[in-house]
C-alpha cells in the first residue's frame, strides 16, 4: 500500500519563517444539483477553530467556510488545511486539486478522508486520519521543513 506524492512548491519556506495557512470548511457540492444546492442541515464546525487556537505565533491563520462566506485562497497562501464530511467530500478534492495546481500543499483531515485515505491520496498531500489536533504543530513542522509525511495517523481521545 505505499503512496508516493510529489509535492510542488513555489519556494522553499525556511524552518522559521511564519507559514500563511487556510482552514477550510468545504460547502456541500452536488454537480446534479448545482451551486446553489443547499444543504439540508449545517452544524458549526469546532476543528477548524480549534487547529487556529493551537496554532503556534507567528504563523498566520485565515478559517474559510464556504456555507458562509466565497473561497479565496491567495498566491502568498503557504497551506490549505481542509476538513471534510462525505456531504461535502468532492467540493474539499475539487479545493484541494485547484490548490495542488498552483503549488500549494494540502492537508485533509474529517470522517470521511480518515476512512477512505488512499482515495484522498489523490487529491491532497497529506491525510490526517482520526483526530489530529495533538498533530498539528508536527505538521507545521513538516511544512516549513519540506517533510510532509503522506499520513499522520491521529488519536481518539479519552475522558
Amino acid at each position: 500500500m505505499p503512496v508516493v506524492v510529489q509535492i510542488k512548491r513555489r519556494k522553499k519556506l525556511g524552518q522559521h519563517r511564519p507559514l500563511n495557512i487556510r482552514l477550510v470548511l468545504p460547502r456541500y457540492y452536488n454537480p446534479e444539483k448545482g451551486q446553489q444546492h443547499k444543504p439540508f442541515m449545517i452544524f458549526p464546525n469546532i476543528v477548524l477553530p480549534t487547529l487556529a487556537a493551537i496554532t503556534p505565533a507567528p504563523h498566520k491563520v485565515t478559517i474559510v467556510d464556504e456555507n458562509v462566506e466565497e473561497l479565496h485562497i491567495p498566491d502568498d497562501t503557504d497551506l490549505v488545511a481542509i476538513t471534510t464530511y462525505t456531504r461535502n467530500v468532492q467540493r474539499g478534492y475539487q479545493i484541494a486539486d485547484e490548490c495542488r495546481a498552483r503549488g500549494i500543499p494540502v492537508v485533509m483531515g474529517g470522517i470521511h478522508v480518515s476512512f477512505m485515505i488512499e482515495e484522498a491520496l489523490q487529491h491532497c498531500d497529506a491525510v490526517v486520519s482520526g483526530e489530529g489536533e495533538a498533530l498539528w504543530p508536527q505538521i507545521l513542522e513538516d511544512v516549513q521543513n519540506d517533510d510532509l509525511k503522506p499520513v499522520y495517523q491521529g488519536g481518539i481521545r479519552r475522558i
